[in-house]
């Protein structure tokens, strides 16, 4: 008896945190077989008799088939249904048949009880059996015929699951099968005219350039439901699940290098090969393809059943947990997220039609001064920049169109369009902006009324040229008029929604940052001798003390505040009249992680009897925590100040490799927002770190940012060189100077991963 759910979901929420590199790899595997191995698909032909045309790439496995066979299909299963019709949606349509049990036909499509009775070969394999049957089943479909293959069912949770969707990876390995499942509701390449699909369409999709892969195949269902109008077209929709077989990155992989696709959009819950679809996103952005994505969110549950970081110094860099390192992995990548399934729906548009823009800079023009100002809100919101103009009266605005941002055509436009366009033109013009934005009203079926509208989009696009992206938006949800209805607006179309349009627009100045980074590459230091440091490093796992950390940041060219480790306190309190200023002294030993909340730290000491005294009760102090031998003296450090405070680190995820964390450290109050990056760094990388780090205008200005992004991309290159022998790095704080002042670390701390086995012996460092 075939069993399963009428309600089988495409994917499963659950956030799975485990890597299933021999599952990527065996896809991968079949993906690179099928893409040079040729092969002949069906004809339809009765069984023994094949021959078929050959394929070139992984997706003519899928979309070249002329026969499919349904495993598990009856006239009374939904599935069953809905594919069927899907599938008739080809012209010309497959030849189909049921392989069932029972062997009820459905209409005129036939069935037969086992594949061994079929009627024809089969090109493709549905198979709607429970997913414990598919490994099983894929060789007998491929000794059928089939090369290609679409699992319905889901897996199991848990470790059984994943040893069943590694055994199914395997099988279509094995017999040179490109399968895709479990948990998928298959695919529609309306470029090819193939629609093996089991969710419920209401129409044709209709045929274009535009990818879409989802890990939710319902998602992917409201999107190629979605009302865009008809401005894009798909090239093919492919429901991959969670946990199935091809993932995410195999199929972008494969996207890559697809003659019919120019975009991707990407729905993912969870990051199941971090490492292929880092290599998966860089093929297609070198193939000129921007990426954009969708994820769903880190539940508060699925935080909570993380592991708690072992170290303070770990902790540190946990800020805004698993959420924030997928959304800095994913930007460092070049996959560009989006809020919501509108803000994807309308960012796709624009990337369909337009480059991305140049800059952040953004000129508003609107027939409403409410609307205008609503626009300029959301595009600031979405971290775009609104240049404002300075006011000026009323007449000398109407001599100059680009007197004031929002720009408000007021009434005279209405009775005088072809002064309206002028003034949309010429503020189109305007160097000052990198995008320029028409307000307007959804059409209402005022034939002069839209037709000034059209002709102002017209107008908009022909300032902006080549040089400026030029963006007609409706600013409140309506119907879209066909894209024929107007010629003029081909490669220009209307996009729906204010925050959409805006997290559209910037989603596109993102792609056109990632672009500009490929061949970009990463800074050099060949004054770091790698091998010398991590033989230093080598020893039993443990947490280094502070004057090692510092040692560490010193031979990776990192700035600290100048310092020394002191024995005893005529030592500290000659330091302190050679450093010229006020110090700090801190209890030094690789067991005392937390010296400030202990009470073993003294600040902004000055003359020689307050550094005596503070060193004197700051050992007294510690040698009732630690053991004697374990008690180096104490670090004596100069005081600094700066204009900003941050934590900065470098800390290794087991799944997504080192990445490098900054936040705020000087602000009260609610934690501030971490901002993550992969290691290792571009300067053009750091420098968007640097951005998202919300100094504020002013201090913004005043921060030496050039010293820091030179402390970012050394620490990312620290992070990278070292992630076999380090698992955090932390400096906490480093303090940020004005500009020209550099930065200076004052307090590092540095937490070891086991020591792998070696038999180099290199000199040690205890301290």
């Amino acid at each position: 008896m075939l069993a399963w759910s009428a309600a089988t979901s495409a994917s499963s929420t659950s956030c799975e945190m485990k890597k299933r590199t021999a599952t990527a790899e065996a896809s991968i595997l079949t993906f690179a077989r099928l893409a040079s191995n040729r092969w002949r698909g069906s004809t339809g032909m009765p069984a023994g008799k094949r021959k078929s045309p050959a394929a070139a790439s992984p997706f003519e496995a899928w979309t070249s088939f002329r026969s499919v066979a349904v495993l598990g299909g009856s006239p009374d299963s939904y599935w069953t249904i809905q594919l069927l019709r899907n599938l008739g949606l080809a012209r010309p349509a497959p030849r189909v048949f049921l392989v069932h049990p029972k062997a009820r036909k459905a209409g005129a499509v036939p069935a037969c009880p086992s594949l061994e009775a079929r009627p024809f070969d089969p090109d493709l394999a549905v198979v709607l059996t429970p997913v414990e049957t598919v490994p099983d089943l894929l060789g007998r479909c491929a000794e059928a015929g089939a090369r290609a293959a679409v699992v319905v069912g889901d897996p199991p949770a848990g470790a059984a699951g994943r040893t069943l969707v590694a055994a199914i990876a395997r099988a279509a390995a094995t017999h040179g099968i490109a399968a895709l499942g479990p948990s998928s509701l298959g695919f529609l390449s309306p470029a090819r005219g193939a629609y093996p699909f089991v969710g419920r369409l209401l129409e044709r999709p209709p045929a274009g350039r535009v990818a879409f892969v989802s890990q939710s195949g319902a998602l992917a269902v409201e999107l190629v439901r979605a009302p865009l109008g008809g401005r894009i077209g798909w090239s093919h929709v492919v429901s991959v699940g969670v946990g199935s077989a091809p993932g995410a990155a195999a199929v972008l992989s494969a996207l890559a290098v697809d003659p019919d696709t120019d975009v991707v959009g990407l729905y993912l819950e969870t990051i199941e090969d971090p490492a292929g679809l880092a290599r998966s996103a860089a093929a297609t952005l070198r193939a000129g393809k921007p990426v954009v994505a969708l994820r769903g969110r880190v539940t508060p549950e699925e935080q909570a059943a993380l592991p708690v970081p072992p170290t303070r110094a770990e902790t540190a860099l946990a800020a805004g947990g698993l959420d924030v390192r997928l959304a800095g992995f994913l930007a460092h990548h070049g996959i560009v997220e989006v809020p919501t399934l509108e803000a994807l729906g309308e960012t796709l548009v624009l990337l369909a039609h337009r480059a991305p823009p140049r800059g952040p800079r953004v000129g508003v023009v609107s027939l409403s001064a409410s609307a205008g100002r609503l626009c300029a809100d959301a595009f600031r919101a979405a971290g775009l920049e609104v240049p404002r103009c300075e006011p000026v009266e009323r007449r000398a605005r109407a001599r100059d169109p680009v007197a004031a941002n929002p720009l408000d055509l007021t009434g005279r436009a209405v009775q005088d369009p072809r002064e309206g366009a002028r003034r949309v033109r010429a503020f189109a013009t305007d160097e000052r902006f990198d995008v320029v934005v028409l307000v307007s009203q959804p059409p209402r079926g005022d034939a002069p009324s839209d037709a000034r509208v059209l002709r102002w989009a017209e107008a908009l696009a022909e300032g902006a040229g080549r040089t400026r992206l030029a963006v007609p938006v409706h600013a409140f949800h309506g119907p879209l008029p066909p894209p024929a209805a107007d010629p003029r607006r081909k490669g220009n179309p209307f996009l729906a929604g204010l925050p959409e349009a805006a997290a559209a627009v910037r989603a596109a100045l993102h792609v056109g940052q990632a672009r500009r980074r490929l061949d970009e590459p990463l800074p050099a230091f060949p004054e770091v001798d790698v091998p010398a440091i991590g033989g230093w490093l080598l020893g039993p796992p443990r947490t280094l003390s502070e004057p090692a950390g510092l040692e560490l940041l010193g031979r990776y060219g990192l700035p600290t505040a100048p310092w020394r480790l002191c024995p005893t306190a005529t030592a500290a309190a000659r330091f302190a009249r050679e450093a010229g200023g006020p110090v700090a002294i801190k209890a030094a030993s690789p067991d005392l992680p937390g010296k400030a909340a202990a009470g073993l730290v003294r600040l902004n000491l000055d003359g020689d009897a307050a550094v005596r005294t503070a060193f004197n009760e700051v050992l007294l102090r510690a040698q009732g925590m630690v053991a004697p031998d374990r008690l180096l003296g104490a670090t004596v450090m100069r005081m600094v100040a700066g204009t900003a405070r941050l934590v900065v680190g470098v800390v290794r995820d087991d799944r997504l490799g080192p990445l490098v964390v900054a936040r705020r450290a000087d602000r009260a109050g609610a934690e501030p927002r971490a901002v993550v990056r992969a290691a290792p760094l571009r300067r053009s990388q750091a420098l968007e770190l640097c951005a998202e780090l919300e100094l504020g205008t002013a201090a913004a200005a005043a921060v030496d940012t050039d010293a820091l992004v030179e402390v970012l991309v050394r620490l990312a290159r620290l992070g990278a060189d070292l992630e076999a022998l380090v698992a955090a790095v932390c400096i906490g704080p480093l303090v940020v100077g004005e500009r020209g002042r550099g930065c200076a670390a004052v307090d590092a701390s540095v937490v070891l991963r086991p020591a792998p086995a070696t038999t180099v012996d290199a000199p040690r460092n205890d301290k």
